[in-house]
C-alpha cells in the first residue's frame, strides 16, 4: 500500500542532496532562481560539496545526508543532485522506517533509479522519477520543471504521447513502476524492488550497447516478472550503439524488435518514444500512482488515475 507526501506549496523548502556524482556549487546554484522564482526556498545540503572521487562523499556520508533531508521539518521536496554512478551503494545504509515516518517529495532519474526503487519497495512512499538538479542547470524544455510541480500539486497528469509508437495493442490500468533499466535490472531479486504483477513498467537508459539491452530484457522476462505486468512503456534511449564482431557484422536487433522479442505471448500494451528519458522528454512520472494506459487505432494516451500526493 502507498503512502504519499504533502502537496507542494508556494512557500515550501526544496532541498538538494547529492547521492551519486557531485556536480559544481556553480551548477547546483544556476538553479536557485528558477526555484525561488515559482515560490520555493531552496536549500543546498552541505554533503553536495563533499567528494569521493566521482561520488559526492562515501555512501554512508551521501545515506546520512538524505536522510537529513527527509528528517528535516521544513523540507518538503527533495530534488536529487545529479545520477552518475553508486547509488545503488547507499542502499543498504538508508533508514527506511524514518523516511516512512516522514513522506516527502523525491524526485530523481537515471542513476536515481536505485533510491526511488529501494525507497517506494521498502516504505511504500510514491517517489518521482524526473528532473534532477544536474538536468535543470542545463536550460532543458519547460515541461521537465512545469511536469514536476503539476504532479507535486496533485494534478491528474496526461502525458503528451502524439510521438509514441504502438507496439503492440492493448489496455492497461496498473501502478507505474520503472526507471533506468540498467538499474532495475541490478534490483530485481534484492529486495529493492516490487513484485511487477499489475505493474505498468517503464523504462529507458542512455550509452548502452544493443546487445546488453537484449541481456536486461531477457534477464527481466526469465526472474524480474515481466509475464505479470499491465504494459511497457519504452521511452528515449540515448546513444545505444549497434556492436559489431570482428567480420564487421552488426547486432541486428533494434531496441523496438527486442522490446516485442521480450513480451511476445503477452497480452498487454507496448508502447515505445513514450516522453521520458534521457533525450529532451522528460515528464515527471510517479513510481507508486495508478495510470490508465490504452494503446489502439494507431493512438496512445496515458493519464494518471490518482495523484501523486495526499490532495
Amino acid at each position: 500500500m502507498s503512502i504519499k507526501s504533502q502537496p507542494l506549496k508556494p512557500g515550501d523548502s526544496i532541498a538538494t542532496v547529492a547521492t551519486s556524482n557531485w556536480i559544481s556549487n556553480e551548477a547546483i546554484e544556476s538553479v536557485r532562481p528558477m526555484i525561488e522564482d515559482a515560490g520555493f526556498s531552496f536549500y543546498v545540503h552541505p554533503q553536495t560539496s563533499k567528494r569521493d572521487h566521482q561520488q559526492a562523499g562515501t555512501a554512508k556520508k551521501r545515506a546520512a545526508a538524505l536522510c537529513d533531508a527527509f528528517e528535516d521539518p521544513k523540507v518538503k521536496a527533495i530534488i536529487l543532485t545529479a545520477g552518475g554512478d553508486r547509488a545503488l551503494h547507499i542502499l543498504d545504509h538508508l533508514d527506511y522506517d524514518l523516511i516512512r515516518q516522514n513522506p516527502k517529495i523525491i524526485v530523481g532519474y537515471s542513476d536515481a533509479t536505485a533510491l526511488l526503487s529501494a525507497i517506494y519497495t521498502r516504505t511504500g512512499l510514491v517517489c518521482l522519477h524526473g528532473g534532477d538538479i544536474s538536468k535543470y542547470s542545463k536550460s532543458p524544455p519547460q515541461h521537465v520543471w512545469d511536469s514536476f510541480q503539476a504532479i507535486s500539486k496533485g494534478d491528474l497528469y496526461s502525458y503528451p504521447m502524439d510521438k509514441a509508437k504502438i507496439l503492440r495493442e492493448g489496455t492497461a490500468n496498473g501502478v507505474l513502476y520503472g526507471g533506468n533499466l540498467c538499474l532495475l535490472s541490478n534490483l530485481w531479486g534484492t529486495g529493492y524492488a516490487p513484485d511487477l504483477k499489475g505493474k505498468i513498467l517503464f523504462f529507458e537508459d542512455e550509452k548502452e550497447s544493443l546487445w546488453n539491452i537484449d541481456r536486461m530484457l531477457l534477464y527481466a522476462r526469465r526472474v524480474g516478472g515481466l509475464d505479470n505486468c499491465a504494459g511497457v512503456l519504452i521511452g528515449g534511449f540515448s546513444e545505444c550503439s549497434d556492436k559489431t564482431n570482428p567480420a564487421g557484422i552488426g547486432f541486428g536487433h533494434t531496441l523496438e524488435d527486442l522490446a516485442l522479442e521480450h513480451t511476445e505471448g503477452l497480452n498487454i500494451p507496448v508502447v515505445s518514444r513514450a516522453p521520458f528519458g534521457h533525450l529532451d522528454l522528460l515528464h515527471t512520472i510517479p513510481i507508486g500512482s495508478t495510470a490508465s494506459l490504452t494503446a489502439k487505432d494507431n493512438q496512445a494516451t496515458l493519464s494518471l488515475t490518482e495523484p501523486a500526493v495526499a490532495v
